[in-house]
């Protein structure tokens, strides 16, 4: 798959508009010419987005599923990582200090770490 194909197929399992992607990613005013762009393959994310973009569709996919990897308390330790995380994300283009968002982004890659291997 390549990454302009990753990306439009994890905007579609997320179900989020252009903007509603471009504001979860904290990219700001010119965001959605950005998520068109990369979409198109006229311009490839680099890693550490597209790293965001798989947590982000990870995360969703194992809040449908918790209990088939995650004891009860872990599963409320990731839901509330997962719920910071995306009212970070809604508030990332409004100030200059990522360091709180991307230390939940550590958090929640740590935890979905732990999640064992489909066989």
């Amino acid at each position: 798959m390549t990454p302009a194909e990753e990306v439009a197929d994890a905007r579609d399992k997320l179900r989020l508009t252009r903007r509603e992607f471009a504001n979860a990613l904290g990219l700001g005013p010119r965001g959605i010419s950005q998520v068109q762009r990369w979409e198109k393959g006229t311009v490839k994310p680099n890693e550490a987005t597209m790293t965001a973009i798989r947590l982000m569709v990870r995360v969703q996919e194992l809040e449908r599923n918790p209990a088939h990897w995650m004891t009860p308390e872990l599963w409320t330790t990731a839901h509330k990582a997962s719920n910071e995380l995306r009212a970070m994300a809604e508030q990332a283009h409004m100030r200059s200090d990522y360091r709180t968002f991307c230390h939940a982004l550590q958090v929640l890659r740590a935890l979905l770490e732990h999640a064992p291997k489909k066989v």
